[in-house]
């Protein structure tokens, strides 16, 4: 076995203790989310979001961060990719694109070479009755495809708004049932409870949603579909399609009409 109290050792205290495993190898963790609670058992304490951030390879300390909470740390670190994994798959990009083109270049000399002695083979050969020029196949029916607007998700927005990030406090999945204030200036909201703690003089705060508190538009209405963010994500994933696929290609986006799975 393994003293974990003398090993650097990391353990998921938020995952099942069957769904993740003891992680005592120099530079490797296991899998970092947004509400992570990872423990590190030799410093006996949880690690930072700063420190979540070291651990995806990000350089945070070269990084022009605010003043981001460490919830809002450990969101960035548990959304962000693996940098070191990013620039392995930029650098092989970079690498694959010569040998890609000269496997081309050898494919097309051999596909000509092919047809040049086709052709000495065919003017060779007897000549014979032309045959029926096959039936072009038939285009592929549009039954299964349905025409898709981004209309009816005009409504959603609010919810989005009110189910989003609005304070330090705050997390994803996880939001104040404060009353969220806004700056009129800079645009700096914070929640009634944490505004009590802040030095406010030189902003102008106004309730962001004066009317029915943050969610109370939804619940006046009669429909709380969407009012919390577990519900407003329900709604979202229930409205949207499992794919989306362009009937044209955007012009100047790169954007072309392969199938977009959601």
């Amino acid at each position: 076995g393994v003293d974990l109290l003398h090993h650097n050792a990391l353990v998921d205290l938020s995952q099942n203790p069957h769904l993740c495993d003891t992680v005592n190898k120099p530079g490797i963790t296991g899998c970092l989310t947004p509400g992570g609670q990872m423990y590190h058992f030799k410093r006996g304490r949880e690690i930072s979001g700063f420190e979540k951030l070291l651990l995806s390879g990000i350089p945070a300390d070269q990084l022009l961060l605010g003043g981001e909470s460490e919830v809002q740390l450990s969101d960035l670190a548990g959304n962000a990719m693996s940098l070191p994994v990013v620039s392995a798959c930029i650098l092989s990009a970079f690498c694959i694109a010569p040998h890609a083109a000269a496997a081309a270049a050898a494919a097309t000399a051999a596909k000509d070479e092919v047809g040049e002695s086709s052709a000495e083979e065919a003017e060779a050969a007897p000549p014979h009755p032309p045959s029926a020029a096959p039936e072009p196949a038939a285009a592929p029916s549009g039954a299964e495809h349905k025409r898709f607007s981004f209309g009816p998700f005009v409504g959603l927005a609010g919810r989005a708004q009110c189910c989003s990030v609005l304070c330090t406090c705050e997390s994803s999945g996880d939001v104040s049932q404060h009353g969220i204030l806004r700056c009129s200036c800079c645009q700096a909201t914070l929640c009634g409870m944490c505004a009590a703690h802040v030095q406010l003089e030189s902003h102008t705060m106004l309730p962001l949603h004066p009317e029915g508190g943050r969610f109370g538009a939804d619940a006046a209405a009669g429909d709380g579909d969407g009012a919390t963010p577990e519900e407003f994500e329900g709604s979202l994933r229930r409205a949207m399609p499992d794919a989306l696929q362009l009937e044209e290609p955007l012009a100047g986006s790169g954007i072309g009409t392969e199938l977009f799975r959601l």
